[in-house]
């Protein structure tokens, strides 16, 4: 696909995954591919109170 992708991972994912492919297999699959990463675990990132992922989105919103 010639479309460009952002994928938001969270830092303990890729520590659990360190020999495992960074991109999940979206770099084979995508014209362009940035991961972008945010604190904690996966699971932190829906918690109450937690911002990162919102902060992540909001990121990728407002860049031109």
């Amino acid at each position: 696909l010639d479309i460009d992708l952002t994928l938001i991972r969270s830092v303990e994912s890729l520590k659990e995954d360190s020999s495992a492919d960074r991109s999940l297999g979206w770099e084979q699959l995508v014209g362009s591919l940035q991961i972008k990463t945010i604190p904690g675990g996966h699971l932190d990132a829906f918690r109450a109170g937690s911002m990162d992922l919102a902060r992540a989105i909001e990121e990728m919103v407002n860049r031109p």
